[in-house]
This record gives C-alpha cells, sequence and structure tokens, in this order.
C-alpha cells in the first residue's frame, strides 16, 4: 500500500514539474505582472552588404514538411523551460501559416536554421498572434521573426549567413526596411543579427499587469524614422 502511494506521489510530481506545466506557470507569472526590454534591430535593404560566411555551406529554402521534426523538437519532455517556450512561439507562428518559414540546411541536407520573413499585409495575423505585443509593419518593412539554430550548428556563423539571405528576400517583396526584435539578454542572438547587417534602431518595452500588456517604443539616437 505504501509502495502504491509512493508511485502515486512520483507521477504527480512528475506531471507537476513537467516542463509543460512549468513552463505555464512561467506565463501565467509574467503576464500577471513584468516588465520586459528588447531591441528592434534594422537593416536597410537599399544599402550594399556582403553576407558572411558560414563554416558549413547553406541551402537556404522555404520550410520542407521533411524538416520539421528536427527543426520543432516535439520531444519536450528534453526541453528546459526557455527552449520549451521558444518552441511554442515558432508553433504559433508555423500553425498561423504567416509570412514564410525559411530554413537553412546542410550539404547533407540536415536543417540547421529556421526563421520566418513577413510583411505588412499579414499585420492583422501578427496581431492575432501577437496582440499590441508586436510593431504593426509600414509598407515598407518585412519582419524576421522566429530565429532558432538547433544546437548542434551553434557557433558556426550559421544564423549571420542564413538571416543576411532571408532579408535580401524582403528586398525582392518591395521592401526598404527588415526589422527583427530580440530581447536585452540575447547576446548571441544579437551578435548574430549585427554579422547579418542589422543595427540597433528602437527599444521596445512591454508592460504585462493582470493578463494585459502594453508596449512602447523608443527610437535610438541617430536612427533614421
Amino acid at each position: 500500500m505504501k509502495k502504491s502511494k509512493l508511485m502515486l506521489l512520483l507521477i504527480f510530481a512528475n506531471l507537476i514539474f513537467s516542463p509543460e506545466i512549468l513552463a505555464l506557470i512561467d506565463e501565467v507569472k509574467r503576464r500577471l505582472y513584468s516588465t520586459e526590454k528588447s531591441i528592434c534591430l534594422r537593416r536597410d535593404l537599399d544599402a550594399r552588404f556582403d553576407s558572411p560566411q558560414a563554416a558549413v555551406k547553406l541551402n537556404i529554402t522555404p520550410l520542407k514538411e521533411k524538416h520539421t521534426e528536427k527543426l520543432f523538437d516535439l520531444e519536450w519532455q528534453n526541453q528546459n523551460l526557455p527552449a520549451l517556450k521558444d518552441v511554442i512561439n515558432r508553433l504559433n507562428l508555423y500553425h498561423a501559416h504567416i509570412g514564410t518559414c525559411y530554413t537553412a540546411v546542410d550539404e547533407t541536407d540536415e536543417p540547421c536554421y529556421m526563421q520566418w520573413l513577413i510583411g505588412p499585409r499579414e499585420n492583422h495575423k501578427l496581431r492575432e498572434i501577437y496582440q499590441d505585443g508586436i510593431l504593426q509593419l509600414r509598407a515598407d518593412e518585412m519582419l524576421l521573426e522566429g530565429a532558432f539554430t538547433r544546437a548542434a550548428f551553434r557557433g558556426k556563423g550559421i544564423m549571420a549567413e542564413a538571416m543576411s539571405h532571408i532579408a535580401q528576400d524582403g528586398k525582392n517583396l518591395g521592401a526598404r526596411w527588415a526589422i527583427t526584435f530580440v530581447k536585452e539578454d540575447n547576446i548571441p542572438s544579437l551578435k548574430g543579427c549585427r554579422k547579418a547587417g542589422f543595427e540597433p534602431y528602437m527599444l521596445k518595452y512591454t508592460q504585462w499587469k493582470f493578463f494585459k500588456s502594453t508596449s512602447r517604443y523608443e527610437v535610438l539616437p541617430g536612427s533614421r524614422v
């Protein structure tokens, strides 16, 4: 009897402290009361820029269904909390059928990187996903969102090369500016954006109070509006 109760207790504890439940608790806490700061980076697509080269040869194309399992890493039980929240965000983008999701694969067709390119015609979808938590795009802007490099391919310069090429596709669609948002403490992503030709443009402050958010944007000195 004692052994059965112990097993039930262990099962219950495993459920309570599973990554999914912890992610839910963390999200509830964040939306009850928190302040977040992100940096908006921007690239002038009319300016000449030589894309950096990754340490591996890449082929960058729209997402293929056969690559989704590895890119989304659906084995959630193996995820830490930040990684799990990142997976959920990218799944939301994927199921919203928004913009174009690009992937970078190596010479063996192994997926390394993914990121969305989203235009102003899909502002309504951005609002559905993020409410007022993301800037609505102007007619001459494209948004790069949901960047992700698989763990085995990090440190090889893949983000910089892939992001640079994806941004350039925005110019082919008529955009002058490519923008992206990165949390201020995500140093690797900030470095990758800089190498891809993006410069800090604005600061974004998001305040959560009782499940309602407000965002304000502050253009950095010297940035063209």
